[in-house]
């Protein structure tokens, strides 16, 4: 197996995973922004849905041409900036 074999299959995998935690992430914070007492409010929406989104964009875009590195690259740099995002909410905010 060569170098742009593996890129693929990452980036393949990354995206078949990616999919349904994006409609999830993006279920969970739209119901926490339809409840009055939450303090999530629709930046954070917003902020969720494009970044799950465009990790799962980067990831399959990557996988499509074949294993492009620079693709998956920045899917994986997107998903650690968001879970560092979701890190610092949780200890910044109540719920």
């Amino acid at each position: 197996m060569n170098e742009t074999e593996s890129y693929f299959w990452s980036s393949s995998l990354g995206a078949l995973a990616q999919a349904p935690l994006t409609c999830y992430f993006s279920f969970f914070v739209w119901r926490f922004a339809m409840e009055p007492a939450a303090s999530t409010g629709w930046g954070g929406v917003a902020i969720t849905i494009g970044a799950t989104s465009a990790c799962f964009l980067l990831l399959s875009a990557s996988a499509i041409q074949g294993g492009h590195l620079g693709l998956l690259v920045s899917g994986l740099s997107a998903q650690i900036l968001f879970g560092l995002w979701v890190f610092t909410r949780l200890l910044v905010h109540r719920n």
